[in-house]
Order: C-alpha cells, then structure tokens, then sequence
C-alpha cells in the first residue's frame, strides 16, 4: 500500500524557531529582510514570506525550503518531541542573549 503525503509549503508559526535552528545548525545564514527571511547555504536560498512583526499562522516557503521542512519533519518523527523542544530551548536562549544585550546597549 502507497500512501500519499501532502507536501506542506506553509511553515507553522510554532515550528519557526526550531526550524531556523535546525537551519543554522546546518550551516545555513538567516538574514531578516523586509518581507521575508532569507536562509542561505552556499549557492542554495531559501524564503520565507514574512513581514516583519505580523505575527502569522504559518508563513509561505519557497521550493528550496519546502525540501529542508521534509527533512526536518523527518527527523522529528524520528527522533520525537524532545527534537523539536531542544530546538525551540536553545533558539529562545539565543534570542533572549540577543534581547539582553540590546538592553544593556540602550544602558550604555
């Protein structure tokens, strides 16, 4: 029996920073952009559409990233939840450094 997985194009506003994580883990450079979040690796870019602060449901990737989201759900369904919670930890860890320092530098 065949069974057909629909390919999911819309990356779940949940998922966003396990994914970017996985991404830069990977070697990829996330650059924010007006509309959109660029990851890029060597010759490969990714999209994801996005104005900045407009908090979506999910976000519209293109095809490059569409192919990274099926690894990484793979790897998810692999390796369970606690994949995506590592993710998710150490990004806000990341993001909270980043809010810190930029507070501190407001101080200064």
């Amino acid at each position: 029996m065949v069974e057909h997985i629909n390919t999911i194009s819309r990356l779940p506003n949940e998922l966003c920073p396990a994914f970017m994580e996985w991404c830069v883990r990977g070697g990829h450079e996330i650059k924010i952009k007006k509309d959109r979040v660029v990851v890029r690796k060597g010759l490969k870019t990714g999209e994801i559409f996005a104005k900045r602060g407009a908090i979506q449901p999910s976000y519209l990737m293109n095809d490059y990233l569409v192919e990274r989201f099926k690894l990484f759900s793979l790897q998810w369904l692999k390796q369970g939840k606690s994949f995506v919670n590592d993710l998710d930890n150490s990004m806000m860890c990341k993001f909270a450094e980043v809010h810190r320092q930029h507070n501190l530098a407001k101080v200064a």
